[in-house]
């Protein structure tokens, strides 16, 4: 099952009392909030979730896909997410 941002939004909003809208907006606000730290480089820990961080990738050889040619892919930045201790240890209790 894929859970989206809406069932994200209307899980909240049953338990909070909050309208869906005004749900949404949070909702939209905390994620450009991590985004928005993560463009400056920082790193976002969420405690008993994980951390949100950006990792260096280094320049690599790649090829292109239409014609099997070589070509250079630049070293760059990558979000990353790394689960907490916590979260892995209750995903691992499902199987």
């Amino acid at each position: 099952m894929t859970v989206t941002k809406a069932s994200i939004v209307q899980v909240i909003a049953s338990k909070a009392g909050f309208t869906k809208k005004d749900t949404t907006a949070i909702v939209n606000y905390f994620i450009e909030a991590i985004i928005k730290s993560l463009e400056r480089n920082d790193r976002v820990e969420l405690r008993e979730f994980g951390v949100f961080m950006n990792k260096k990738r280094k320049e690599k050889v790649g090829r292109n896909f239409k014609t099997g040619a070589p070509m250079e892919l630049p070293a760059r930045l990558a979000p990353v997410f790394k689960p907490s201790k916590l979260l892995k240890k209750k995903i691992e209790n499902i199987g």
